[in-house]
């Protein structure tokens, strides 16, 4: 037996105990949360079971709320940071960090997305947001509801522990609740077969420019 699997035995006596014989409240209750999720992140990925509800894995997902703002600023921060790791971004965190803190400010808890985090003990340990577009009637959909995720990001010592599918089913939930139709996004390298996983396929029409300011080719009077 694993010293992993000694720690764990004798945490959960230990909270099968305090829970028979004191009535927890407050700060000790999330202490002892808090502990649970401190054990768990640090367990091999294969001892986790994959998605909410399972036995050892208890994290939430939950609206994010304003006092998220902040770590929804970081995680999306972060999620540049590695998907360019060439590249040295130190010198626009602060900008950066300023501008999505008051991104976020604007847009939560509106009707065109909805940011969920995932929680354990307290603790944010993941993100995801779902924005949402009405477009022109198509001759397959009517009421043509387009959902676009993005900003998906789990803390490095969450991975491979099912946060992000928990987060992603959770997104698809909101996107039933609205209608949609169909879901989008852009995928990582490190997430692209998670969202396989989850039924996306690649679609090879799409195209896209950066525009450059217009230009007044007017001669000057």
């Amino acid at each position: 037996m694993s010293m992993f699997d000694d720690q764990i035995r004798s945490f959960s006596l230990t909270k099968r105990i305090a829970l028979k014989n004191v009535k927890l409240h407050g700060k000790n209750l999330r202490l002892v949360r808090l502990l649970l999720c401190v054990i768990k992140s640090a367990a091999p990925a294969a001892r986790i079971g994959a998605g909410k509800g399972s036995a050892m894995n208890e994290f939430e997902i939950v609206p994010a709320a304003p006092a998220d703002i902040p770590v929804l600023a970081e995680y999306r921060f972060a999620m540049f940071s590695e998907m360019y790791p060439e590249k040295d971004l130190s010198g626009v965190r602060e900008e950066f960090i300023k501008a999505a803190v008051g991104y976020y400010r604007e847009k939560l808890g509106t009707d065109g997305e909805v940011s969920l985090v995932a929680k354990c003990g307290g603790e944010t340990i993941a993100s995801g947001t779902i924005m949402f577009q009405l477009r022109p009637p198509g001759v397959n959909r009517l009421r043509n509801l387009f959902g676009y995720i993005l900003n998906m990001y789990v803390r490095p010592e969450w991975r491979r522990k099912g946060a992000a599918t928990a987060v992603m089913q959770a997104l698809h939930d909101e996107a039933r609740k609205r209608g949609a139709v169909r879901v989008g996004l852009h995928a990582s390298s490190a997430g692209a077969a998670v969202y396989a996983g989850l039924g996306y396929v690649n679609k090879e029409s799409y195209m896209e420019t950066d525009l450059k300011p217009a230009v007044d080719n007017a001669a000057p009077g």
